[in-house]
């Protein structure tokens, strides 16, 4: 509240006290700034390298399992927006984590995402290497499938590698 200058007030709640402020311009400033223009959240870019964002998200609608298999820390996130999910999964990425992205639909039709991943306490589980620009992952193993449907190949110019939700394919 500080940031905008914004007058505190207080009211007393049961067995709590609720701590607000009102603020057209800050209304219009979160607005523009963490919706899309279907009213789904987003973080505006300059924050998608802040983990101390991450954070914060993680305290109001995150859980952790401290002792995730004995291998480390387990955390998941759960929100309605696809948009601020596939940025968090980028965001983990960036941080060295793999995640994985589970979409559910609730008894009354609606949607929500969840990320989840594991920060192991030994990095080398973790990632293989990392320079400047990568985050070098081990591949644990090559397997065939048996498969009959249609298999898309996206070839590209030069290198043959194309990014897909952060990474390098």
């Amino acid at each position: 509240f500080q940031l905008w200058n914004l007058p505190v007030k207080e009211r007393k709640l049961q067995g709590c006290t609720e701590i607000y402020a009102h603020s057209y311009e800050l209304c219009r400033y979160l607005k523009d700034n963490f919706y899309d223009s279907l009213g789904n959240k987003k973080l505006p870019a300059e924050l998608l390298t802040n983990f101390m964002v991450l954070d914060g998200l993680m305290a109001a609608d995150g859980s952790i399992n401290s002792n995730y298999m004995g291998v480390g820390i387990s955390r998941s996130f759960t929100n309605k927006s696809r948009n601020l999910i596939s940025q968090l999964i980028t965001m983990i990425g960036q941080a060295g984590f793999m995640g994985k992205i589970h979409k559910r639909i609730h008894n009354n039709n609606n949607v929500s995402w969840s990320i989840s991943w594991v920060e192991y306490k030994n990095q080398k589980q973790r990632f293989y290497g990392r320079d400047e620009n990568f985050i070098y992952l081990k591949i644990r193993k090559i397997e065939e499938k048996e498969y009959t449907n249609m298999v898309y190949n996206i070839d590209v110019d030069i290198d043959h590698n194309y990014h897909a939700n952060g990474i390098v394919v």
